[in-house]
Order: C-alpha cells, then structure tokens, then sequence
C-alpha cells in the first residue's frame, strides 16, 4: 500500500480488453458484451505490467467487459475491485448496436464525437463528465487508485485533467488494456466539476 497523503493522488486508468463489439465493429455503449479471447490477453498482458505497482484501491465499471478486465488486470496483492454504475462507458442511446462504419458514413460518427453531441435516448460527452466526475470526487482521497473503464470515459476524464480543449477531446484514441497514469492533485475533480457547472 502506498497510503493516502494530502499530496497529489496517482490514478491509474485501464480500458478494457478488445469486446466482441469492438472486434465486430459496433457501438455498444451501455450494452453488455463480453472480451474476446484477444481481449483477455490484452488484459493479462496489462497484469504483467502492473504487477509490480501497489494499489490502495481498485475499481471498475459494472459492464462485464470492465469487470471481467480488471479481474484479469488484478494481481493476487492487489485490493479487491469494487464496481459502480458511474463508471459505465457512454449510452449511445438509440446507436447502440448498431455498425460504425454504416454511421461514420451517414455523417452520424461526426456529431457523437462533439462534446454537446447527444445521441437520441443517450448521453454526449458533456452528460458523461457530469456523470462521472461526482464519482472522482467522492474518490478523491489520495494514495494511488486503479480505474479499469471504457474509452469513452477515460479519454473525457483524461482529456478534462490534461486541458484539452473540450471540442478535441471526441478525437483522443484510447487504446484497450493500456494503461495511462496521471498524477491529480487533490481538489482537482473538484475544480473540474465546477467549471463544468460554469461553462
């Protein structure tokens, strides 16, 4: 354990493993679909990468494609992983399921990767952060913290800390089982959560 402090907390974030729907070229947004055999590989092949690393906490969405890749990610010295909701990868509302390539086409792609662009029955991007950051807040305790998501959310949460302009930020490419670490100081989420509120 390395133990919280008042300094800056260490956040760690792994998308999950290549899905089914991933592999087959289709949005799946909060639908559950499961890893692949690729999928599980790229997620033990995160483990080996992280086994070195001391966690005080872990967790993960509750979409079995996270769950399944944080188990896989977790090593036996590594904290038990807690689930949450909040976590969850974007709704695409009325485009999930259905193929990419058939949306890129009809311009659709374009418009979801705006930060205000809000599918029919779903969330933008904007939706996602107002829904998440709350979570990083209440998380914002210091030490080091594995975050095992979708690349949806980390690359909303990770563009927001790293400044990006939030037009931008729908073109940032999350690759699967990778991790991205980031030191946050404490009150950061915070501040975010308020500038959302503001802009």
């Amino acid at each position: 354990m390395s133990g919280a402090s008042g300094g800056p907390g260490t956040w760690v974030f792994v998308r999950h493993g290549q899905s089914v729907a991933n592999a087959e070229g289709w949005l799946s947004g909060h639908i559950d679909t499961p890893l692949t055999a690729l999928g599980r590989e790229q997620a033990i092949s995160c483990r080996a990468l992280l086994a070195h690393r001391s966690f005080d906490r872990a967790f993960s969405s509750d979409l079995v494609r996270a769950s399944e890749t944080a188990e896989l990610v977790r090593s036996p010295q590594h904290p038990e992983v807690g689930h949450d909701a909040r976590l969850r990868e974007r709704n695409l509302g009325d485009h999930q399921e259905r193929d990419k390539a058939s949306l890129r086409a009809a311009g659709i792609m374009a418009k979801l990767i705006r930060w205000d662009g809000r599918p029919p029955g779903g969330e933008s991007q904007a939706d996602l952060a107002a829904r998440a950051l709350p979570w990083f807040v209440e998380n914002d305790v210091g030490g080091t913290t594995l975050v095992v998501a979708h690349g949806g959310l980390i690359r909303v949460v990770l563009g927001l800390l790293d400044g990006h302009a939030r037009e931008t930020i729908g073109r940032n490419h999350i690759d699967n089982a990778v991790p991205h670490e980031r030191q946050v100081p404490r009150g950061r989420f915070a501040e975010l959560v308020r500038t959302l509120g503001a802009g």
